[in-house]
C-alpha cells in the first residue's frame, strides 16, 4: 500500500489528505474552510509559506469554530487540481511559525528559516537517533542522540550539514554546537510534545 500524506488537526481532525498519484494534499472543502495568511490576516498566494491558518469548521456542532487561528506554516499549491478535483490544495506543510528562526539573509537583512528546513539534513544523518535544535542568541544549539557504532565525526557532520542547509536558504551560519546526549526528553505537561526545533530568541 503506497502511503498517502493527511493534515491532522484537533479543531477539524483531517482538513487535508493527499490521493494516490498526487503530489500534496486536497483541503476537504465540504468540512473546513482552511485561510492561510500571513502575520496581519492577509491571505498569501499560492507557494508562499503563510506565517498562520484561520480554520473554520463546517461540520462541528457541538462547538462551531469561525477563523480559529492555528500557528501552522501552510503553503498552497497552484490551481489547477491535477486530477481534476474541485477541491484547493496544500503543497506541504512547514511545522509551527513560533518555531521559525530569523537569521542574518547573506545579501543583508533577516530572513525566516523555516523549521522543516532544520529538520531536513537529519534525514541524510541516520546515525542520530534523536535530535532537538534550539535557536538561542549566541547561535543553534543542537542536541543529538546517537546510535551504536556511530562515527566519531557524526557532531562534526551535524554541523556542517546544518551550517550547508542554513546557506542554501539564504542565511548566514550563526555559530553552531553540538552536544552528545544519551536522550532528549519531551516536553513537560500533558500533551509531552517533542519539539525537534525551538527558538527561545524574541521575536521583533
Amino acid at each position: 500500500m503506497t502511503p498517502i500524506d493527511f493534515y491532522g488537526t484537533t479543531e477539524a481532525l483531517i482538513p487535508a489528505a493527499g490521493r494516490q498519484g498526487q503530489t500534496g494534499m486536497d483541503i476537504l472543502e465540504d468540512l473546513v474552510v482552511l485561510e492561510v495568511v500571513d502575520e496581519h490576516n492577509q491571505p498569501v498566494p499560492p507557494g508562499v509559506p503563510g506565517h498562520k491558518v484561520l480554520l473554520t469548521n463546517l461540520v462541528n456542532r457541538a462547538q462551531p469554530l469561525v477563523r480559529y487561528e492555528l500557528t501552522d506554516s501552510v503553503t498552497l499549491a497552484g490551481r489547477p487540481n491535477p486530477l481534476g478535483l474541485p477541491y484547493a490544495r496544500i503543497a506541504s506543510v512547514d511545522g509551527r511559525s513560533d518555531d521559525v528562526v530569523s537569521l542574518p539573509a547573506a545579501g543583508g537583512g533577516r530572513v525566516a528559516v523555516h523549521p522543516f528546513r532544520l529538520r531536513a539534513p537529519f534525514a541524510e544523518l541516520l546515525e542520530v537517533r534523536q535530535y532537538q535544535v534550539v535557536h538561542e542568541p549566541a547561535g543553534l544549539q543542537v542536541r543529538v542522540a546517537l546510535r551504536e557504532q556511530a562515527p566519531a565525526d557524526t557532531p562534526a557532520r551535524v554541523r556542517e550539514t546544518l551550517a550547508r542547509e542554513l546557506r542554501d536558504a539564504g542565511a548566514v551560519p550563526p555559530p553552531i554546537q553540538v552536544t552528545v546526549v544519551p536522550a532528549i526528553d519531551r516536553d513537560p505537561g500533558h500533551g509531552a510534545k517533542f519539539k525537534l526545533v525551538r527558538s527561545t530568541v524574541p521575536r521583533g
